[in-house]
């Protein structure tokens, strides 16, 4: 008699998360709970949405924007001419096709979940934040700084399933509180902390197991968490949440 192993297909997995997260503000909330669970006194929670609708007129900005999700200029003359001054011209004919661009350009709007707390060395990221149903949280119910945990179903990771197709994870860890990331010989490798990278469309595919799916991950060295969100949010937001978190 021979033993053969159960396989999870990769769409089975990202179908988990989507069952147990009913919606966006379901997925939010359950990424709130992370940031509690780290211990973080501070939680901000920013919609960089621009392109919820269609902008009244375009700048320079935008039209580099519109080039990383390879949006013609032909398709961009049609809703802004040149003789308009590059303000928003729908004709009648042209709905349904103004209504296709947003929905293109939509893909530019992110939103960002940033807290301050403790982070996560590149152990933590693989044992617990890459395994699908973790029991880290059940069997250690309190966090470091004394609170009860308050995830438990080891699946908060696929609520940013709910909200977009590409997620980025940047974390900074605290030294104070958790060890120093060791290379293959023991050696500490001086990493401040990581940028992890996944795309839920790579779970879809015809007979695609969890095992065939990747993340990708990056080091970060000399930097904290304020000079890594300094690009990417408004800088008096940042400011404020530097005071509050001194």
């Amino acid at each position: 008699m021979s033993k053969i192993p159960f396989k999870v297909s990769a769409r089975t997995a990202r179908l988990i998360g989507r069952e147990n997260i009913a919606s966006s503000k379901g997925a939010i909330i359950e990424l709130v709970k992370n940031a509690y669970d780290a211990d973080s006194e501070l939680c901000l929670i920013y919609f960089d949405n621009k392109y919820s609708e269609l902008p009244d007129k375009l700048v320079e900005e935008d039209f580099k924007n519109f080039d990383s999700i390879a949006v013609s200029r032909e398709d961009i003359d049609r809703l802004y001419p040149s003789e308009s001054g590059g303000k928003l011209c729908i004709c009648e004919e042209d709905e349904q096709f103004a209504k296709d661009f947003l929905s293109r350009i939509s893909k530019l709007n992110s939103l960002y979940i940033v807290d301050f707390g403790d982070g996560m060395n590149s152990q933590i990221i693989r044992d617990n934040w890459m395994v699908i149903g973790t029991d880290s949280k059940a069997s250690d119910i309190f966090t470091s700084g004394g609170r009860i945990k308050s995830g438990a179903k080891g699946i908060g990771r696929f609520a940013l399933d709910k909200l977009g197709n590409l997620a980025t994870m940047t974390t900074v860890f605290d030294k104070n509180v958790l060890s120093q990331d060791l290379d293959e010989k023991g050696v500490e490798t001086g990493n401040d902390g990581y940028i992890w990278n996944v795309r839920w469309s790579d779970f879809e595919g015809e007979f695609k197991t969890i095992d065939r799916v990747y993340a990708d991950l990056s080091a970060i060295n000399g930097k904290d968490i304020f000079e890594l969100i300094d690009e990417e949010l408004p800088k008096d937001l940042i400011s404020s949440s530097r005071k509050k978190k001194l």
